[in-house]
């Protein structure tokens, strides 16, 4: 059961009381670790959402990725395998 349903109160209220208490969720992991830095108006473009679930993917499984996350992941291999750019994902892919 959703923790924040079983005692009534907001998602955001428990992410926040996770953070104060040390959380540190897999996509803040992976985004602190991109060799690059991206600008808050531009997190939410599509390719960067792409890269941060393949870095979740590769840290906890394809079981930890849901829905549309699975669709984007696909997609981003799609595109690396059809512009030949698998020689340097080629291990991360293929595992």
């Amino acid at each position: 059961m959703d923790i924040a349903n079983e005692y009534r109160v907001s998602r955001q209220y428990v992410n926040f009381l996770a953070k104060k208490g040390g959380y540190v969720s897999p996509i803040t992991t992976i985004t602190e670790n991109f060799p690059w830095d991206v600008e808050e108006m531009n997190a939410g473009n599509h390719l960067y959402q792409s890269l941060q679930l393949f870095g979740h993917y590769r840290l906890d499984g394809w079981e930890s990725l849901k829905g549309s996350s699975k669709y984007k992941v696909s997609g981003l291999i799609k595109k690396l395998r059809a512009f030949n750019l698998t020689s340097y994902w080629t291990k991360a892919i293929n595992t």
